[in-house]
């Protein structure tokens, strides 16, 4: 028997929740996730542990490797968050608290949460140990409410020559609809990208790198596999050096 598979079966039992509410707790692929709780499988783990841990409120290293117990210590329950995309307009981003004064804002910066401007990285939630300042007038002119906005590194080159690997995005997550032709922080499939958006008249979402070397094609979200795509939120602020 296969004891990832049992580990991960036995904490969607203890959760109460079937593989479909996994996958949209998560982002992951319902299929994905069916192969791993195959019991007569070979499966060794996934890279999604610590999204499933979380979702499911498990110890991650108990789900991982079967070391310790079932229940979810204190420790992880304060480093991490978990990310639950609701819909494919809008998120599941928890804001953490921040401070700020009449003149400036310290907005987080998540400095070990990279979106990936290539083809994806597994999304993890950080606490804030780093700030960046930003003009609060500067901030209401672009409607960006600090309680919800976020900086993160970006990484690879899929979208220069307007952004580059390791410059740094301000991302506004309490947005309710796409605007076609944004730049936006996105979980696909359990990866965390950031790309342009295209909307079509038939309702799917074209996801479009900037960088047209024939590396990264257009990706079409149809709106029958719209659970597979969340928004974590829009970039309207980019940065970094010469």
């Amino acid at each position: 028997m296969n004891e990832y598979a049992k580990r991960l079966t036995e904490a969607l039992k203890r959760a109460g929740i079937s593989q479909a509410e996994l996958a949209r707790r998560t982002g992951i692929k319902q299929q994905s996730i069916n192969y791993l709780c195959n019991l007569e499988g070979k499966q060794m783990g996934s890279k999604f542990t610590p999204l499933f841990a979380e979702a499911l409120e498990v110890n991650a290293k108990w789900l991982s490797d079967g070391l310790g117990e079932m229940e979810k210590p204190e420790s992880q329950t304060s480093k991490m968050a978990v990310y639950e995309p609701a819909s494919i307009y809008n998120t599941g981003y928890v804001k953490p608290p921040i401070e700020q004064d009449d003149s400036v804002v310290k907005i987080p910066f998540l400095h070990e949460v990279e979106l990936s401007m290539g083809n994806g990285r597994v999304i993890y939630h950080e606490e804030p140990e780093k700030f960046l300042t930003f003009n609060s007038s500067w901030l209401t002119q672009n409607d960006v409410d600090p309680k919800f906005a976020v900086v993160v590194k970006c990484s690879g080159d899929s979208m220069v020559d307007r952004i580059h690997d390791g410059d740094v995005a301000l991302i506004k997550t309490d947005i309710e609809s796409i605007e076609s032709e944004k730049y936006y922080a996105i979980n696909y499939d359990g990866e965390a990208k950031l790309k342009i958006l295209l909307k079509r008249a038939d309702g799917s979402i074209v996801i479009h790198s900037k960088n047209q070397n024939g590396m990264y094609p257009d990706e079409i979200v149809r709106p029958d596999n719209a659970e597979q795509l969340s928004i974590i939120g829009r970039a309207v602020w980019f940065a970094g050096t010469l």
